[in-house]
Formats: C-alpha cells, structure tokens, sequence
C-alpha cells in the first residue's frame, strides 16, 4: 500500500527542499568568503542567512524590518549550528562541505517537521 501523504505534508516536503538548496548555495557562499576557519564559516553562513531573510521579508513580503528582527535571528542561530555541524563532518572540500551542510539541515528540518507533528 502507498504512503497517503496529505497536502500540508507535500507542502512542507517542498519547502524543505528549496530551503535545503537556498542552505547548499548560501554556504557554498560563504566557503568562497571565508574557508580557512570552521567556526568563521559557520558565522559567515549565519550572516547569509539572516540578511536572506531579511531581504526576502522586506522586498518580496513587504514587512517592517522590526517585525523581521527575531526571524533573522533565529534563521542566524540555526545557519550557525547547522554550518558548524557541516563543518565539523566535512571540511576537506568546498563543495562537499556545502553538501554534508545541506543535508545535515535536511535532516535536522525533516526530523523537527516529524516530531512536531506527533
């Protein structure tokens, strides 16, 4: 029998994908910026992320920036944690770095996505 996914499962599924690319090309940035240091990478990406949020909120939701102040902080903590833990798997190569971090957020996304909904 097939898995019955229902629609805001699909619609989570999706969002976790763009969200994980928008996690691979945001720390594939932020290793061209700053590939030296692990903890400086993962500080670079939570500077990616939050400006990301905070463009996207005023430009294309067209909000206050006070109103984005505690997402783009909580974006920043969680792009901080996820790209140390990348980091600290794979440091060798840009590319895979950005890759481990990608799917260590998938998978950290997937599994509160799941838990959340128990």
């Amino acid at each position: 029998m097939p898995l019955d996914f229902g629609i805001i499962d699909q619609v989570m599924f999706k969002l976790l994908m763009v969200a994980t690319v928008a996690v691979f090309i945001g720390d594939l940035i932020a290793n061209m910026i700053s590939f030296e240091n692990r903890f400086m990478n993962a500080v670079v990406l939570a500077v990616i992320a939050a400006v990301a949020v905070l463009l996207f909120g005023v430009f294309v939701d067209e909000r206050a920036i006070s109103d984005l102040a505690m997402p783009a902080l909580i974006v920043a903590v969680l792009g901080f944690i996820v790209g140390y833990l990348g980091n600290m798997i794979a440091f060798g190569n840009r590319f895979i770095n950005a890759l481990v971090t990608a799917i260590v957020f998938a998978v950290l996304s997937g599994v509160g996505f799941y838990i959340s909904t128990l």
